[in-house]
């Protein structure tokens, strides 16, 4: 087995195999109790792996060391602790064993100890989690000002990004089709069905249930939110 911590080609191996490793993999997941009917579970994307692991830096060379060239304690510690307190993202290897893994992480805790029978080896212990690179996308929002030509009032509006129904030209009309419904036409047209009461104003309908196929409906250019 061979357990790695590298960094842009500086690489670590641990000279002495650890005597257990966790892996922890977790579904996320979300409870909800429902009213009369219990509690349910809603699963979500996977969380990210934890490993833990613990073992010595051995001062002196011996046969379970896995490594050609072994470095003192204080190498190993020094380096291990100067990445975590970087917050570098390490790439985690391992090789030669049941379950390999090779994945992005960083270190979250770092634990060293010394005990009285080998005053010169350095005992610890490691917890490493997972990274996923992560980049938020930037949007840009603008504003324009208008005149509003029934009273002359300048309107601050917000202008959309392209491709948005919002975006899209309101027909002058629309011709009824079978299956039709108001709403229907008015989440075509305008881009939103809850407008359709606008529609039905604009074109005297009373019961906005009663159109029919071939009418001829009156779109309005500014529908009032």
């Amino acid at each position: 087995m061979r357990v790695k911590l590298s960094l842009s080609g500086d690489r670590l191996i641990f000279p002495v195999n650890p005597l257990q490793m966790s892996v922890k993999h977790e579904a996320a997941h979300t409870s909800h109790s429902i009213l009369n009917y219990g509690e349910i579970v809603i699963p979500d994307s996977k969380k990210l792996i934890k490993v833990n692991f613990e073992g010595f830096f051995p001062r002196e060379k011996a046969p379970y060391v896995v490594t050609d060239v072994l470095q003192s304690p204080t190498y190993y510690v020094d380096k291990l602790t100067s990445w975590m307190d970087s917050r570098n993202v390490l790439a985690f290897i391992t090789e030669e064993c049941a379950n390999p893994i090779r994945i992005s992480c960083i270190i979250t805790s770092f634990e060293i100890d010394e005990k009285s029978g080998a005053p010169e080896d350095i005992y610890y212990k490691i917890a490493l989690k997972e990274y996923k690179d992560f980049k938020a996308s930037a949007s840009t929002v603008t504003f324009r000002v208008e005149t509003n030509t029934n009273n002359g009032e300048e309107v601050v509006s917000k202008e959309t990004e392209p491709g948005r129904e919002s975006d899209k030209k309101i027909p002058e009309t629309y011709t009824v089709k079978s299956g039709d419904t108001l709403w229907k036409i008015a989440k075509k047209c305008v881009g939103n069905g809850s407008k359709y009461k606008a529609i039905a104003a604009y074109n005297n309908i009373k019961n906005p249930n009663l159109i029919f196929p071939g009418q001829v409906l009156k779109i309005p250019s500014e529908v009032v939110e």
